[in-house]
């Protein structure tokens, strides 16, 4: 592969052959990473999609993707607690066709983070959903959160924040059904997870941090709740804490050293229109604002200008 320059350009070509091979292998040194693959394959397949290079995917590539996706679908075995732990998993480990093997369903159940990236996965390829078990899926997502209105991640065992929650309102509006969740605790959480200094954190009383900033805006902003949790000055105190992480680029908490990461996070967040306020932002139509939140396409890369 050719060396990559120093210059301000994208090295466009190579990001492409970077997104292909972890389409095709994955190497040795992510062995530990076995049964997180459709995350993987999720960055590498938003990661064409944004590049507008899909189309180096053929069409016999993408059904083989789409139907390697629905392979790691858990549906319901006909009991009822078996639609608890519907979703998708990350990869094929740990699923056990019954006729096949006496090992344990234990640990055969969804991942929320899964489900949202296969979900979302699905839709990058072109598919019509039509194989989701939808009802099932919902009723996965009901199983997973908690009295305090967040949500874990998988019946199997999980910590419970707001990277948990954003999934599930990324699936619940993926599948047009938010009878999934309940949205009075949900925002509950959300607003009681927001610091002192305004930037949002993983649970109440914790410190604020970019990324989980960015889950907790997008999930209200997805159930169109933004304006109703928070006031106008909790809103302005968003935007400055959020402004304020922009050194050269952006860090996740304050004396920390910048992460290209929080430059998607941070700046997803005051992409939004109810954040952006007076920020010289190029908006494009509402439409581009929802799939930015949930990963499924990009915005042109424009400088982000300010005017605090």
């Amino acid at each position: 592969m050719p060396a990559c320059d120093n210059s301000d350009v994208l090295a466009r070509k190579q990001h492409i052959k970077y997104f292909q091979r972890f389409l095709n292998l994955l190497p040795r040194r992510l062995s530990s990473y076995d049964s997180t693959r459709l995350t993987i394959a999720f960055f590498a397949i938003s990661g064409l999609d944004i590049l507008n290079a899909l189309d180096v995917l053929d069409e016999k590539k993408k059904r083989l993707i789409i139907d390697w996706i629905y392979r790691l679908q858990v549906v319901p075995d006909g009991s009822e607690p078996s639609w608890k732990r519907c979703g998708f998993q990350g990869s094929s480990t740990l699923i056990f066709p019954p006729d096949e093997t006496k090992c344990s369903p234990l640990y055969e159940c969804g991942h929320l983070a899964m489900t949202y990236t296969g979900l979302a996965s699905l839709v990058i390829l072109g598919d019509d959903l039509s194989r989701v078990y939808r009802a099932a899926i919902i009723e996965g997502v009901k199983a997973l959160q908690q009295e305090d209105g967040s949500f874990c991640a998988t019946l199997a065992g999980s910590e419970s924040d707001m990277r948990f929650l954003y999934c599930a309102a990324c699936i619940c509006y993926i599948l047009n059904d938010w009878s999934g969740m309940n949205i009075e605790k949900t925002m509950d959480y959300i607003v009681r997870s927001m610091s002192y200094d305004y930037g949002i954190a993983q649970a109440p009383e914790l410190e604020s941090h970019g990324g989980t900033t960015f889950c907790a805006v997008a999930t209200l902003a997805l159930m169109n709740q933004l304006n109703t949790c928070f006031t106008n000055k909790q809103l302005d105190g968003l935007r400055r804490w959020g402004l304020a992480r922009q050194i050269s680029g952006f860090q996740g908490r304050p004396n920390k050293p910048v992460d290209t990461c929080y430059s998607f996070w941070l700046g997803a967040v005051l992409k939004l229109p109810s954040i952006s306020g007076v920020l010289l932002l190029h908006l494009q139509a509402e439409e581009d604002l929802f799939l930015l939140m949930l990963g499924l396409s990009s915005l042109p890369s424009v400088p982000l200008v300010v005017c605090v």
